[in-house]
């Protein structure tokens, strides 16, 4: 009776403990329409989202600093395979004549920026030249570096300096004579200096020193290279005339300047000889001095050859 009461009292307990179970999955069941099933749910929730989110900034933030490195400079590689692909680039190569001195690399549609090259004493720079067809050349640029034309070229091309001799200036300071126009010359040149004109003066010559001091200059000679400027040098002349016993001239009045020796006209008629004032005989030196001097005859003797 004993063990039927134990097994009884068993019996019971399992039941109550089964029941117990259901109203527990009951209370599970029931809790999605509670509140602390739904705070649960939408923490769940939240802490997932978060939780993507926070995955997704980190991956982000790995991606970014990715980028950062790898799309900039896959950015810039592009750039550079852009750079090498689709922009075009040329050279100009310049040469001298013997070898090339200078190259430059132009990307096509932009200006060129030409040097300016130093010509040989004697000659002058007038721009870069470029052989169209091996013979035919033609000016590109002028000789401070500028295009003459909008440049047309998408190819390398080699460049040569365009020369030309050196042009110089030879000025005359005619110092009241008659003026004489300026000139120009190269090296190649030899010039004779010209003679100018003075009333009453007699012209000595060109000179350097604008004192006219030194050698006096007849011409230039051919290779010079260098400007030049020259001054007229006078002398102050005197006249001497010849006249016959009535004052009638004879003759043509000659002139003289300062200090020259001037020999006396020899004056012969029917056989005689003109003797002049001083007693002066033709064929004699007289020098000259600061005025004019008339000569007449004055006497007669025969005349000996």
């Amino acid at each position: 009776m004993m063990r039927f009461q134990k097994t009884k009292t068993k019996i019971i307990c399992f039941l109550f403990a089964l029941v117990g179970a259901f109203a527990l999955a009951g209370c599970g069941g029931g809790g999605s329409d509670g509140s602390d099933g739904s705070v649960d749910q939408e923490s769940t929730s939240v802490s997932a989202s978060e939780s993507v989110g926070s995955s997704d900034s980190q991956t982000g933030e790995s991606d970014t600093q990715g980028s950062d490195d790898g799309d900039l400079s896959a950015s810039d590689s592009v750039e550079e395979s852009d750079s090498g692909s689709d922009v075009e680039t040329y050279w100009i190569h310049f040469s001298d004549g013997e070898s090339i001195i200078n190259s430059q690399e132009v990307v096509y549609g932009t200006t060129p920026q030409f040097p300016v090259y130093r010509a040989r004493d004697g000659y002058v720079f007038l721009g870069w030249k470029h052989y169209t067809d091996g013979s035919e050349s033609e000016l590109i640029s002028d000789g401070a570096g500028r295009m003459l034309s909008p440049w047309e070229y998408d190819f390398d091309i080699t460049v040569f300096p365009e020369t030309a001799y050196q042009k110089y200036t030879v000025t005359y300071i005619s110092n009241g004579g008659t003026p004489v126009s300026s000139e120009t010359f190269t090296m190649q040149d030899e010039i004779i200096l010209p003679a100018t004109q003075r009333e009453n003066y007699r012209f000595m010559g060109w000179y350097e020193d604008e004192a006219c001091l030194g050698a006096k200059v007849i011409k230039i000679p051919k290779g010079t290279k260098s400007n030049k400027t020259f001054y007229a040098r006078w002398e102050r002349t005197y006249t001497i005339t010849y006249v016959d016993e009535n004052g009638n001239r004879l003759g043509e009045t000659e002139e003289a300047i300062a200090g020259e020796g001037v020999q006396l006209r020899v004056y012969i008629k029917d056989g005689y000889a003109a003797i002049w004032t001083g007693n002066r005989r033709g064929g004699t030196w007289y020098n000259m001095g600061f005025s004019d001097v008339v000569f007449m005859v004055v006497g007669w003797e025969p005349y000996k050859a």
